[in-house]
């Protein structure tokens, strides 16, 4: 949007991809899968680092496990583990 800031179509999917992923945040929150601290700002941020970080020649190394470990530190950690054949998936079997 800085480089196009009067690209309305733009706009547009730049706001749908916004709502995607706020809801999929919301719903990884809600499945307590993803750590709480971890806001949608937070993914977003994420993705326009990896794509601005990807762009620049030469890369510096290791911007992949940055993001591999700004990822990793999202998801909730399970407070017990579920035992094997106890998941929900496994329910009446």
């Amino acid at each position: 949007m800085q480089r196009y800031p009067d690209a309305d179509a733009l706009r547009d999917v730049c706001d749908q991809n916004s709502a995607i992923i706020r809801e999929l945040v919301r719903d990884a929150h809600d499945s307590g899968s993803l750590s709480g601290s971890f806001a949608a700002e937070d993914a977003i941020s994420l993705i326009w680092l990896a794509g601005a970080a990807s762009r620049v020649t030469p890369t510096r190394p290791g911007w992949r496990r940055v993001i591999d470990r700004a990822m990793t530190s999202a998801w909730a950690v399970p407070e017990e583990p579920v035992p094997v054949g106890r998941g929900r998936h496994d329910a009446g079997c």
